[in-house]
């Protein structure tokens, strides 16, 4: 369905809800790793063409089993094969949430900042007819335009309280 108009309330209690629920995955997942970015580019990832040379070599372990390394763990490897399993899942749906709300909150971001552009193109109307009172807030909110454009991809807003 294409995006057309947004029209909705996130009420307190299910903001809340989202927030509990996140902070229990995080709690059940207290084991995980936490790359930094170096670690991210540097460490060999695992596609579908290494997952199925990885599943390859794990029958070998079984059926030929002198070819284990000695100096290292087989009952570990195992163990990190069922965790990459059993993550894959949890793993494509939380990007689907996490792409659900990023686009979401596109969309409010879009939709307020195309009704803040038309109030101040109002205001800077109202300012060129010398209508009272608009100058001043003109002047205010012209600041945000006398400056070189700024990078708007650097990552999400921080939530803000609403009063």
């Amino acid at each position: 369905m294409p995006y057309s108009n947004l029209s909705a309330v996130l009420s307190a209690a299910d903001k809340a809800e989202i927030i509990r629920n996140l902070q229990n995955i995080r709690s059940i997942l207290s084991f995980a790793v936490n790359l930094t970015a170096e670690e991210r580019r540097s460490l060999s990832k695992m596609g579908d063409k290494r997952f199925t040379f990885v599943i390859k070599v794990m029958e070998y372990t079984v059926s030929e089993p002198q070819f284990n390394p000695p100096y290292l763990s087989l009952r570990e490897a195992n163990k990190d094969l069922a965790l990459f399993n059993d993550l894959r899942n949890p793993l494509s749906e939380s990007t689907q949430v996490t792409e659900i709300i990023s686009d979401t909150q596109m969309a409010a971001g879009v939709e307020i900042y195309d009704y803040c552009r038309a109030y101040y193109d109002v205001v800077k109307e109202a300012s060129i007819r010398n209508v009272p009172g608009a100058e001043s807030i003109f002047n205010d909110l012209n600041e945000f335009f006398d400056r070189p454009p700024q990078d708007e991809t650097e990552g999400p807003i921080p939530p803000t309280p609403v009063s």
